[in-house]
């Protein structure tokens, strides 16, 4: 990709925050650089992220998610590329089909480089989930690993509506994926963990409240009434110290695909449970 295309002051700012991301805290780089460039680029969120099964025909499974700009909407957008696959978005989809030979090799890929506008907004998935959380036009880069179907990814979204990402835009995303490749890399966050174990079937519905569903669904997939499940959805909120579903997504998202393995340990692990039971707690 020709650099020349990017405007001096608009390089040295990316530099200047990957400067700033070295002298952070290891915790702190990652979303140092990633709400600098969000800054530098304008745009309506960005991310960086692991992703599983990026293959043709996989489902792209997101994991080790760090997100500048999240909010409520957001958090239910993830829920869904968490649950169904980051697959379901066109573009990324697109990106999938093709793996390059070459490791470590990365694509910078604007979304109408990868998809037209004219399937863009025709696709259902853009239509309905992205239009109602407010994201549209993206630029996506993509660091392919040695294990086949793995990936590490950056993007940057606009809002719906916003003007389209420009040549000069993508430039940038790829100056910055190259001269912060290793700082990218952080480790990932620590899952969330209850403050006493969960029981089963509290552990159940925390899967499912991960996954985006709603309480009817809920009650409908386990065979119990809505007034139990909500019993279980408290239980759950309180065990993690949340008051909803939202100051919970928040907690899970940064963790990605570790939130599997903290459901298997909040079942047993979390602080040592006390020698009565609680009696705010479901059983």
């Amino acid at each position: 990709m020709n650099h020349g295309s990017v405007r001096i002051e608009r390089i040295e700012r990316v530099l200047r925050v990957i400067a700033e991301a070295r002298e952070c805290q290891p915790a702190e780089r990652r979303s140092h650089l990633v709400r600098g460039l969000l800054q530098v680029i304008g745009g309506r969120f960005a991310t960086v992220l692991n992703i599983s099964d990026f293959r043709a025909g996989g489902l792209g499974r997101p994991c080790d998610v760090l997100i500048a700009g999240l909010d409520e909407p957001l958090e239910r957008l993830f829920a869904v590329y968490r649950a169904q696959g980051v697959g379901m978005n066109p573009a990324l989809a697109r990106l999938m089909e093709n793996r390059p030979l070459e490791q470590a090799h990365v694509r910078v890929a604007p979304r109408r480089q990868l998809v037209d506008d004219a399937v863009w907004y025709r696709t259902p998935f853009v239509a309905e989930q992205l239009r109602a959380a407010d994201t549209d036009d993206g630029i996506c880069a993509v660091r392919y690993g040695a294990s086949a179907g793995h990936v590490r990814g950056f993007a940057v979204v606009r809002g719906w509506g916003e003007r389209p990402f420009e040549p000069e835009d993508a430039a940038l995303v790829h100056v910055f994926t190259a001269a912060a490749d290793g700082l990218l890399d952080d480790e990932a966050p620590v899952p969330p963990r209850p403050q006493r174990p969960l029981t089963p079937r509290e552990a159940r519905v925390l899967e499912l409240l991960l996954g985006g569903q709603t309480e009817k669904q809920f009650a409908e997939h386990l065979g119990l009434s809505i007034h139990t499940i909500h019993q279980y959805t408290k239980a759950v909120f309180r065990a993690f110290g949340v008051s909803g579903r939202a100051e919970l997504m928040a907690k899970f998202i940064p963790a990605g695909c570790a939130a599997g393995e903290s459901v298997r340990q909040a079942r047993g692990g979390g602080r040592r449970p006390r020698s009565r039971p609680r009696p705010d707690a479901v059983q």
